[in-house]
């Protein structure tokens, strides 16, 4: 570890970001623009056989959601994911979600990692999960470093790694992330197993 608490340079000779690299590549996460697993920007997964919205206010949440707004994105894929206000629909909400993360919402980049890694609406891809909570995790999100600390501790999306674990899961805490000290102490009893 470098004086700042991140991994050496030397263990990772390709960094170009605060952010590890990627453990199966060796690159900085998500370097090129735009690229997010798995995803299909270019049109919505419904069509207009889909039921219409029930209010004028749901009318105009899709449309702004339509129209790519990132607010009325994360609005309508949390609806979408819950199955509240809307039919549960979890490739629609990978859609929204995927617009707002091109238009830099951070939760989103969250929501669609844990949907890459369980393949909820879309493939299953725990690396691209990885991927898209690094992102997110660099942008502040506490939540998304934490499952960072869960996924290199468990091996899910990326090796078994307790150096990055124990990164991801400082970084986490120093974000505000309430559960980051629960995942440092799972590391250090591993350790005295």
């Amino acid at each position: 570890m470098t004086d700042h608490g991140h991994p050496r340079a030397d263990v990772f000779p390709h960094r170009q970001t605060d952010a590890p690299p990627h453990p199966q590549t060796g690159t900085p996460p998500c370097t090129q623009a735009g690229a997010l697993p798995h995803t299909r920007a270019d049109t919505p997964p419904h069509t207009q056989a889909d039921s219409p919205p029930h209010t004028r206010a749901d009318a105009n949440l899709h449309a702004r959601a339509d129209a790519g707004e990132p607010s009325a994105c994360m609005q309508l894929a949390r609806r979408l994911m819950r199955g509240r206000s809307e039919t549960r629909d979890y490739e629609r909400a990978v859609y929204y979600f995927d617009l707002a993360a091109r238009a830099g919402e951070a939760d989103a980049l969250y929501m669609l990692g844990k949907c890459y890694l369980k393949g909820l609406g879309c493939l299953r891809d725990p690396a691209g999960g990885v991927s898209c909570l690094e992102r997110a995790a660099e942008r502040g999100h506490a939540a998304a470093a934490l499952k960072l600390g869960d996924c290199f501790a468990r091996g899910l999306g990326a090796p078994v790694c307790r150096e990055m674990a124990a990164y991801w899961y400082r970084k986490a805490a120093a974000l505000g992330e309430p559960h980051a000290q629960d995942g440092l102490l799972h590391l250090a009893q591993g350790q005295s197993d």
